[in-house]
């Protein structure tokens, strides 16, 4: 597939601004440098899931991870765009909300498909709202941790820490309706084929997946 190609190159481009900017701003004495050094070593967790584990993430999520750390590290911090541009922090909140909480929502499903638990789609849905927020909020901690040992600036107000937190919130919502919506109408081998990178993630994590995912191809809804 021409696209597969397409977003290969992009991913190694992205990986290799983010790795040039690592070394920019570690030789300027910026902390942002080593910021940017372990966020292109994260890029390669999905190669290392796919290596060692046969994990293919769907390409578009490895492709959105990388997009936002690279929005968020060289655009946003190190051009400065969060400053001038009024809405871009907004938009890389909701992306990354987005990201992390389609892949905790796919993982709970998965879980809920193969017996591993047992709730309904509302409590789903409820729990990727939460754990949205908690993962805003502990990115927030994050940050606040990082200005205090560094002198950085990352929490510019108590208002600019609260915006992020409501656009986590937001996002959180956005993905469970959405999320809940779409993966409830999968059927059979859909449903297989795209559960079955976060099954394999389970299984790595320790989880003994029964047969319930070849199941799947009957499922009814």
């Amino acid at each position: 597939m021409v696209y597969k190609y397409i977003n290969q190159a992009l991913l190694w481009l992205m990986r290799a601004a983010l790795l040039g900017s690592a070394f920019y701003l570690i030789f300027q004495g910026e902390s942002h440098g080593l910021l940017a050094l372990l966020a292109f070593v994260v890029t390669f967790i999905p190669q290392f899931l796919r290596a060692k584990y046969e994990i293919d993430l769907p390409w578009w999520l490895e492709f959105l991870i990388v997009l936002a750390l690279v929005l968020d590290i060289i655009v946003g911090s190190q051009f400065a765009v969060y400053n001038y541009v009024t809405g871009f922090d907004w938009f890389t909140h909701l992306l990354g909300t987005f990201i992390v909480s389609i892949i905790a929502l796919s993982i709970v499903y998965s879980l809920k498909v193969t017996g591993q638990i047992k709730v309904t789609n509302n409590m789903i849905w409820w729990f990727t709202v939460v754990f949205a927020l908690a993962i805003g909020a502990f990115y927030e901690i994050l940050e606040f941790i990082t200005d205090s040992v560094f002198g950085a600036n990352s929490q510019i107000s108590l208002t600019n820490t609260m915006i992020d937190l409501i656009n986590d919130l937001i996002g959180g919502i956005i993905t469970a309706t959405w999320g809940s919506y779409y993966l409830m109408r999968l059927q059979g081998r859909q449903a297989k084929e795209v559960l079955q990178p976060y099954v394999k993630l389970l299984q790595v994590w320790g989880f003994r997946i029964r047969e319930e995912m070849d199941k799947l191809r009957n499922r009814k809804k």
